[in-house]
């Protein structure tokens, strides 16, 4: 089986609501081209914080929000600073897990092969997460600061996060990996009842760990590659691992931001 490859660049709203089915394997790069915080599929609007939306700081641009149609805790999005790669398969793909738990493994595989394979050398080495969520409270608020099945971690630190939305007829996988991963930027959007006391303390805590430096540095060469003009780069570079793995991409569009 093939996979057909396709880049899409816009803001987070137009990408996040491209068509969700796809006729076979596809890979869908996205690139951001303005500031965002994207909120899982049943997170309430009440999670954030409308004034510091409007006024993110210095050197930050205003973020738009969107509503991911998989689930989990939200995430902010900055250009130039994540990677961004829906992932997209049909039921009765070899590829296919009923246990939706399970569905993520072979694709956390693939990101950690590709991580990986960016770094000189990471000790502890990049791993997938299998079993049970881990701080799964703070998870549902922030995504970068639970840890699911199939998500790969350096030591205790999320590199790359997973969630999923799935029908009889097909899984969409949408990963993302920070290149810059700074807490305050997580938490200055959010409401002050996320933000203060017990909860508050923990999830700043969490999210201080942020992601090591080697992940960071390994994550801004995936970017480069990821935000050069495509071609064999999507298939060669930002999906290395994935090529290697599986039958080669057969096809490979751009889509032209309208």
């Amino acid at each position: 089986m093939s996979w057909t490859v396709e880049h899409h660049r816009g803001g987070a709203d137009e990408l996040h609501h491209l068509g969700l089915e796809a006729p076979g394997r596809t890979v869908l790069v996205m690139e951001l081209d303005h500031a965002a915080v994207a909120l899982g599929s049943t997170q309430s609007d009440a999670v954030l914080d409308p004034a510091a939306l409007r006024s993110p700081g210095p050197g930050r641009d205003p973020r738009a929000v969107t509503r991911r149609h998989s689930g989990g805790g939200l995430v902010v999005m900055n250009p130039g600073e994540v990677v961004w790669v829906d992932v997209v398969i049909p039921a009765g793909d070899p590829l296919w897990r009923v246990d939706v738990g399970e569905a993520f493994v072979w694709l956390g595989r693939v990101w950690a092969e590709v991580v990986a394979g960016r770094l000189a050398s990471v000790d502890p080495p990049p791993v997938v997460h299998r079993g049970a969520p881990r701080h799964a409270d703070l998870g549902r608020a922030v995504c970068f600061a639970g840890v699911g099945s199939g998500e790969v971690v350096v030591g205790d630190r999320k590199v790359v996060g997973l969630s999923q939305r799935r029908t009889r007829d097909w899984a969409r996988f949408q990963c993302l990996v920070h290149g810059r991963f700074d807490a305050e930027d997580s938490m200055s959007v959010l409401a002050p009842h996320l933000t203060t006391g017990g909860f508050g303390d923990r999830l700043r805590a969490r999210l201080a760990g942020g992601v090591s430096q080697a992940a960071a540095l390994a994550t801004t060469l995936l970017i480069r590659a990821c935000t050069l003009w495509y071609g064999e780069l999507v298939g060669g570079l930002a999906l290395a691992a994935l090529v290697r793995k599986l039958p080669p991409a057969d096809t490979t569009r751009e889509q032209p931001k309208s």
